[in-house]
């Protein structure tokens, strides 16, 4: 006779086989969708052989400076790029550079990086279209321009807002935080005036272009009602 708890531990083993066979149905349909959508990606994206598109490459900077050095300036509105001597950045992860350099989807060795040397405000990677670059051709010897890449996430320890040491060799002046929201702001700052007490000290003096994006990632939360992505949140916390 076959008794209770056999048959309730037969029904068992089935539940469980079924639940597996699901969920390889499930992987193997997510496997194929995911295919044709970077196929199709691909596809808009890249020729009628399916390689992947290059973007156009972007016009040559061609100013120069051509005029004399005005003089020094002795408040913000007689400046001039010749005078700016630092770059600085504060933001979240377009300025650092999330994954911008990948060109597929799920391309994990790109997609996972923080391209910070292109990052369009203060990458300093060699001919990179950036405005620390654009500043350098009028004043030779900028410093504070990030190079290379990091790894996202690396040097944030997010439940308290604390930054932790950067590679420095990379990020130089810009302490933009991928997924960082305005509240992390303060902290970025913390960073950046590290560092000109301490690397960049020679510099205090100089004249400095400090570039804030942020705030998405807020945004980010007004659908669930999120309390920082209301605006007077915002507003005082920049205060």
């Amino acid at each position: 006779a076959i008794t209770a708890g056999a048959l309730k531990k037969n029904k068992h083993s089935r539940m469980k086989r079924f639940n597996l066979l699901v969920c390889l149905l499930g992987f193997v349909a997510l496997a194929l969708c995911g295919m044709d959508l970077v196929h199709a990606v691909v596809r808009l994206r890249g020729n009628a052989d399916g390689e992947a598109a290059s973007l156009p490459p972007f016009p040559a900077f061609n100013c120069t400076q051509s005029w004399p050095t005005p003089p020094e300036p002795t408040n913000v509105r007689q400046l001039s790029p010749s005078h700016v001597k630092v770059v600085m950045a504060l933001g979240d992860s377009m300025t650092a550079g999330f994954g911008m350099h990948s060109n597929e989807l799920w391309d994990i060795s790109k997609d996972l990086l923080e391209w910070r040397g292109k990052s369009f405000s203060i990458g300093s990677d060699p001919g990179a279209p950036t405005l620390a670059n654009y500043l350098e051709v009028f004043s030779p010897g900028l410093v504070g321009g990030a190079r290379g890449v990091s790894l996202a996430l690396d040097a944030v320890k997010w439940k308290d807002h604390i930054i932790q040491p950067f590679d420095t060799k990379v990020t130089h002046l810009n302490g933009a935080q991928s997924q960082a929201k305005i509240g992390d702001v303060p902290a970025q700052v913390g960073y950046l005036t590290e560092q000109l007490n301490t690397t960049y000290k020679a510099h205090q003096n100089d004249w400095k272009v400090l570039t804030l994006l942020i705030t998405a990632n807020n945004d980010c939360g007004s659908c669930r009602g999120r309390d920082y992505a209301e605006p007077d949140y915002i507003e005082a916390t920049l205060e």
